[in-house]
């Protein structure tokens, strides 16, 4: 008897940046569409910024917190990328749960699906957070708070097929 089985199997990097916001009281004062960006750097193998807009990016969004992700190198074809942002606890760095202890209300996260990332190109989420709901969290702290921006980058999928082969053995049985 014969018989094969087969795989498929996803190739992905994956990395995640910590971002802290430090004088957020001082980023407010900056206009509808205008953002900070971060200095670049390297996650999932490709070079990165965060855009932070404390009023939004467009007029729509300007009670809320925009944040994009920016591909920093010039690619010849689009990388496929999935994002998400989060508050991050600082000294933990790892993303404060969805629901946190004692809440029923979810903390500002933003998953992305698929997502195509051309040369010098932005995606993002228009509505992490309004910052009146900021304002009254505990993410806020000291006048700062922490995004973590975790990253994963879908470099294709392959493809494997496996013929199985079955030995036969005689088992004997022994009378005693």
């Amino acid at each position: 008897m014969s018989s094969t089985t087969s795989k498929i199997i996803a190739a992905t990097a994956s990395g995640y940046h910590i971002l802290k916001i430090e004088g957020y009281s001082g980023t407010k004062f900056l206009s509808n569409g205008r953002s900070i960006k971060s200095p670049p750097f390297t996650a999932a193998g490709h070079r990165w910024s965060i855009e932070y807009y404390p009023n939004g990016k467009a007029r729509f969004y300007q009670a809320c917190i925009s944040l994009y992700l920016v591909l920093e190198e010039d690619v010849a074809s689009p990388v496929k990328a999935l994002v998400q942002f989060g508050f991050a606890a600082d000294e933990r760095r790892h993303l404060v749960p969805f629901f946190p202890k004692k809440s029923k209300t979810p903390a500002p996260l933003f998953k992305s699906g698929e997502l195509d990332f051309v040369s010098r190109g932005a995606n993002g989420c228009d509505e992490f957070i309004e910052r009146s709901s900021l304002e009254k969290s505990k993410n806020l702290r000291d006048d700062s708070f922490t995004i973590r921006c975790d990253i994963v980058v879908l470099n294709g999928f392959h493809r494997e097929l496996h013929k199985n082969s079955f030995q036969t053995s005689k088992v004997s049985s022994s009378k005693e």
